[in-house]
């Protein structure tokens, strides 16, 4: 019975070990599809950032204790990073947080973690987008190029001459003189002569180079001469306009031709001899010398005179040649439109096969037409293909776009800019050959376009009244850069060198309120590299404990004062001003400042097919104390289907304090729920700024026949069939057949079956705990398991041998 008693005991047991396994992955599993109360609000202050610059977050928490550093974690992609911190209590449910970010560029996301008051654990994520730095751009190119200019191509080391000349043209320019490829030694193709005109800045080079293109125009301009040789005295005519007979000695014989630059494309020399003769013709611009083709007994030569250039010189026409051409004339302020040039823009117009041909005639011209057409080639991506008939990105014909329209005063080119550089910046980021590299810093972005990287200590400020307190500014940069610190009217003008350190200190005047509140101020910082005027900003928070008074006033002013400090002395002065950290103050408003907004919260409607197209107003606000630039507004790929246009897409400006209403044009075509956001993206003192409103149409009705999917070229792709369209090569619409239907077909994949996964996980453990209970219990004394074993025995008598016995009795 004892042994009984015992099995019956670790069998319970058991069972209640097992029971109490599945209830903590039921939790887990519950807890990870259920919906928590959303009790944390986290706000950035800006909409991206650079590597190692400081990010400032605002977090709204109405939680059972305070949020502290423990509570925050920073991601980049699914992996942890240790990071520093810096955390200060504003209100009782409202933090502000600050830290540096990883010096490498990705997508990042601040995860922060509290109990709610219902008494659940809800974690809040921001993403945190961080973009490569166009100065980590040429950091990388001139690890590549610095001392291994032998190493490279002619065309690598021209292009990366060009690219770094604001730090390397002495080198570059040297290595190039003693390469004995290089043009200035040999004669190169008119592309490579024209890099060259382009790259480097040394005047010589620049008037060898300047000369070579020159001589090599398929035009008629100069000085040209027949030249006739022959063994005998003899007659020739000349045919060129028309016929004249020429006197032709023994020997060499020169004459000048009378050429008409506004002649024929072709110019056709005609030479009809008595006797044989060879000739040629030779102009005055350069290494020009090409002799006569024999037509039976007629030498003739025909004169290229369209303008354009060839390959080599006075080749045939070639479309880069000229294209390349004719853009280094005008970058070096060469080109003449009044004279032969003009000749060949118009061969260049007529013969355009590329987009980058059509961008280098606008960048010449300044065709508003063109402008027009270069715009709409460009893909919602960012990029430019090549060829318009097969669209794919080009590296080349972007980051020529970008030259071509930087400095457009067109607002929507601007735009563009933006969105093109951004893509080359993502492009960079995952590699790209020295050659395109170096194509895309020479033109995509100037040196100018180098950012300042500041980081700052602290993010926020709390200071009392007639006391003092340290800024701390780190230049992560690769270049000089100027701050300026303004806060309450006084400014402070701070230059920081490379990697330099210092701490501003800011003396506050003698603040009193009448009831001795809390004022809350903002440092604004502006800050540029020395050699750009671009400039860029940090807003940092600061609130001024006041003094109890019965008038409110102002006395003194705030006086600055900088000292430059080393990483250590930094250090020393975070830990000694904690003072005021977790204190307090009465701040309701948002210390983020977002006043830039729609004013609706939402677009929310029910709609019937049969009431047709419908049209909503939409308000952006722009409540900033300047105004908002190059303002765009999209809608995202989910309204596909329901929302046709939204006009205007581009607002050049919107001034401060002023409304702009848009207006969104609605046509539904099928009965179903489309859910999605209207974003708009502009620019604010050289930041952007972002805003989003949701937008929710619910379709009722019966629409029109539609194709079926796999006749659209697609597949049906549910969510419920555990399948999903690949945004990034495809889009899900509307058939005959389905509302979900993925075009083209192969977009459509098969999602991660992951709850599936944790369903193995947990019953491959079940097993795993059964497999180990049942082996705790074969590991019982043998004494146990005999007694058990008599037991078992005896029990199986009683319920069958007795009936047997029974019956043999009778």
């Amino acid at each position: 019975m004892r042994c009984k008693t015992r099995r019956k005991r670790l069998f319970f047991v058991s069972f209640i070990l097992i029971a109490l396994i599945l209830c903590v992955f039921w939790n887990i599993l519950y807890s990870s599809n259920a919906e928590a109360a959303e009790c944390i609000a986290l706000k950035l202050a800006k909409t991206e950032y650079l590597p190692k610059e400081t990010a400032q977050v605002e977090i709204d928490a109405n939680v059972m204790r305070d949020v502290l550093a423990s509570d925050i974690f920073l991601y980049r992609g699914t992996t942890l990073l240790p990071t520093t911190f810096f955390t200060s209590k504003v209100t009782d449910t409202k933090f502000f947080l600050w830290f540096d970010l990883a010096p490498e560029p990705g997508e990042y996301s601040l995860r922060v973690r509290g109990y709610c008051k219902d008494g659940n654990l809800y974690v809040a994520n921001i993403p945190i987008p961080v973009r490569k730095s166009v100065g980590a751009m040429y950091d990388s190119l001139r690890t590549k190029v610095e001392g291994k200019w032998r190493m490279l191509s002619l065309e690598e080391h021209i292009l990366s001459a060009g690219a770094l000349s604001y730090v390397l043209h002495r080198d570059s320019l040297d290595e190039f003189r003693n390469r004995s490829d290089s043009c200035i030694h040999k004669e190169c193709n008119t592309k490579l002569n024209a890099l060259t005109l382009i790259s480097f800045k040394d005047s010589v080079i620049r008037q060898q180079m300047q000369d070579a293109l020159e001589a090599s125009q398929n035009y008629v301009k100069g000085n040209w001469k027949l030249k006739i040789y022959s063994v005998e005295p003899q007659k020739c005519n000349l045919t060129l306009n028309e016929t004249i007979t020429l006197d032709i000695d023994e020997g060499e014989n020169s004459f000048d031709l009378s050429l008409n630059p506004s002649a024929e494309p072709e110019i056709k020399v005609a030479l009809g001899c008595e006797e044989s003769v060879s000739a040629k013709i030779v102009n005055s611009y350069g290494k020009y010398n090409r002799t006569f083709e024999r037509a039976g007994r007629t030498l003739q030569f025909l004169i290229n005179n369209k303008g354009c250039w060839g390959a080599g010189i006075r080749t045939e026409c070639n479309n880069d040649a000229t294209a390349y051409t004719l853009l280094s004339l005008a970058i070096a302020d060469a080109i003449d439109l009044n004279g032969s040039h003009a000749a060949a823009v118009d061969w260049l117009r007529s013969n355009a096969a590329t987009v980058e041909d059509r961008i280098i005639i606008y960048y010449i011209t300044r065709n508003a037409s063109l402008l027009t057409e270069i715009l709409n080639l460009q893909m919602p991506e960012g990029w430019w293909p090549r060829d318009t008939r097969n669209y794919e990105p080009s590296i080349g014909a972007t980051s020529l776009a970008i030259f071509a329209l930087k400095d457009s005063d067109n607002g929507a080119a601007h735009v563009a800019v933006e969105r093109a550089r951004r893509w080359l910046r993502d492009k960079s980021a995952s590699g790209l050959s020295l050659r395109d590299e170096a194509f895309v810093l020479s033109f995509a972005f100037g040196d100018k376009n180098i950012e300042p990287i500041l980081a700052l200590w602290p993010g926020l400020v709390k200071v009392d009244s007639g006391k003092q307190f340290d800024l701390i500014l780190v230049n992560n940069g690769p270049l000089e850069t100027n701050v300026s610190a303004t806060l309450m009217n006084s400014t402070a003008l701070v230059a920081l060198p490379v990697n330099g350190i210092k701490r501003v200190q800011f003396n506050v005047p003698l603040v009193t309120t009448t009831d001795g509140r809390t004022i809350s101020e903002t440092l604004a910082l502006s800050y540029r590299t020395k050699i750009s005027d671009a400039s860029y900003s940090y807003a940092v928070p600061v609130l001024i404990f006041t003094r109890k008074s019965i008038e409110e006033s102002v006395e003194g002013e705030i006086n600055a004062s900088e000292q430059e400090i080393n990483e250590s002395e930094q250090k020393e002065i975070i830990n000694k001003t904690e003072e005021l950290k977790n204190k307090t103050a009465n701040i309701t408003e948002s210390l983020i400042k977002k006043r830039f907004r729609f004013i609706e919260k939402n677009i929310t409607k029910k709609v019937n097919l049969a009431d047709g197209p419908f049209v909503v107003a939409l308000t952006i606000e722009n409540k900033l104390d300047e105004d908002v630039e190059d303002v765009l507004i999209t809608r995202s790929s989910s309204l596909i289907g329901v929302l046709d246009r939204v006009e205007p897409s581009f607002i050049d400006v919107i001034p401060k304090g002023h409304f702009e209403e848009i207006t969104l044009y609605f046509a539904p075509t099928m009965p179903r729920g489309y859910s999605g956001e209207i974003n708009a993206t502009a620019t604010y003192r050289g930041e952007k700024v972002a805003i989003t409103i949701p937008v929710v149409i619910n379709v009722s009705g019966t629409a029109a026949e539609l194709k079926n999917c796999s006749e659209m070229g697609g597949k049906i792709c549910k969510d419920e069939d555990n399948m999903v369209c690949d945004p990034t090569k495809g889009n899900k619409t509307d058939a005959g057949d389905t509302y979900a239907c993925c075009i083209p077909a192969d977009a459509c994949k098969r999602k991660q079956e992951t709850g599936r996964l944790i369903g193995v996980i947990i019953v491959i453990v079940i097993v795993l705990i059964l497999i180990g209970v049942l082996f705790f219990l074969k590991k019982k004394s043998r004494k146990e398991m005999t007694e058990f074993l008599e037991e078992a025995s005896k029990s199986y008598e009683r319920k069958f041998q007795r009936p047997a016995m029974l019956k043999k009795e009778m």
